[in-house]
């Protein structure tokens, strides 16, 4: 019972730290993007830092300015690129014997100002080999939640929570939100669908969302390749059932407002290739080494994973697929506990043989005396 007792008290301790751990996570996610102000004499520069792995478009203005001279025209609009600084401007006093004051308001948004994506670019389909799913929302169909520029071109994927979801194009991990947990039809959900984003060799941003709690298989900067596993289907965020929720988008500015809008994309299937436009109401199943005869579309496209992946493929129950997705995302927790369970065996091992040492000594110590 001692033994059961100390490993229960280690338990928590471990618990404790996971929470503790994931919280710390959840702070360390926001973007590493800053623009700071510094002195340098009787004047101020003002740069741009990225310490992240996507470019940020930014627009950077002036405002309340009192008595300021500056070599710039503002705002000053730019794109800064990943790992780098950008230098914005310089801002001093118009008159030098009086002071002079100035604020700097700063708006940015993930993805490059000036790409373009081109419309010949194809996407694989975001799941495995053998994955039957249905094209639920489309641009080319009845549109229900997809009413924004941001969304007018997203496509959404009705697939069982847990299922695997997959990279459509090669990029890099510019987020990985999976720490939301409810999903609704509730307004106030609209902000908390778990999602993964890539942004894309041309600027654009590919984002993959509605995943489950804990449904990232990716972190910051990490290059992926198109058929990786990069997460896992959920209903977080505004939602009214498992899917997946794909759109690629790119930045834009207005008037100095900077948005998204999203971008028609193509899928392709086949070997040779098939191209097709995503419709509501296909259901599309998958392989990439077979041709693929266009009159069965609806009926049966395919998709081979591009890249091994040294995870396996869960089925479509939902508990094991949470199974499996918490020893994906807490191994290094639970090679921890195994350390700490084979350390007290062997603590009660030695304890059991020191007791047992001590006994045969007093026998000893008795027949001695004898």
């Amino acid at each position: 019972m001692g033994w059961l007792y100390k490993g229960w008290q280690i338990l928590r301790i471990v618990g404790l730290l996971a929470c503790f751990s994931q919280n710390v996570e959840a702070e360390g996610s926001r973007y590493p993007f800053k623009v700071e102000s510094t002195r340098i004499g009787n004047s101020y520069q003002i740069v741009a830092h990225n310490q992240g792995a996507a470019p940020v478009s930014v627009v950077v203005s002036m405002t309340d300015a009192q008595n300021v001279s500056s070599g710039q025209t503002w705002p000053v609009i730019g794109v800064v690129q990943p790992y780098s600084e950008k230098f914005i401007g310089m801002a001093g006093a118009r008159d030098l014997h009086l002071g002079y004051s100035f604020k700097t308001t700063v708006n940015y948004r993930l993805g490059d100002l000036n790409a373009h994506h081109d419309p010949a670019q194809l996407y694989r389909l975001p799941y495995l080999d053998g994955k039957t799913f249905t094209i639920a929302q489309a641009p080319s169909g009845p549109i229900t939640t997809h009413t924004t520029p941001e969304s007018r071109n997203a496509i959404d994927i009705a697939m069982p929570e847990g299922s695997l979801v997959l990279a459509a194009r090669d990029g890099v991990v510019i987020d990985a939100q999976d720490g939301y947990t409810e999903g609704g039809k509730d307004p106030r959900l609209l902000s908390q669908a778990n999602d993964v984003r890539l942004v894309q060799d041309d600027g654009t941003i590919a984002t993959y969302a509605h995943l489950m709690p804990r449904g990232a298989n990716v972190s910051m900067g990490q290059h992926v390749k198109a058929g990786e596993v990069i997460g896992f289907a959920g209903s977080t965020g505004y939602s009214s059932g498992p899917h997946l929720h794909f759109a690629v988008t790119r930045v834009v500015e207005n008037n100095g407002v900077l948005s998204e809008i999203s971008v028609p994309v193509s899928f392709y299937v086949g070997s040779p290739p098939l191209v097709f436009e995503p419709r509501a109401g296909l259901r599309v199943t998958a392989d990439y080494v077979a041709a693929v005869d266009p009159q069965q579309l609806d009926k049966t496209v395919t998709s081979r994973v591009l890249q091994a992946s040294p995870i396996p493929m869960p089925t479509e129950s939902s508990s094991f697929s949470v199974i499996f997705l918490f020893i994906a995302n807490n191994w290094s927790w639970l090679v921890v506990l195994m350390l700490i369970f084979g350390l007290l065996g062997i603590w009660n091992w030695l304890e059991a043989r020191t007791a047992r040492q001590e006994e045969m000594m007093e026998e000893l110590r008795k027949t001695w005396r004898q």
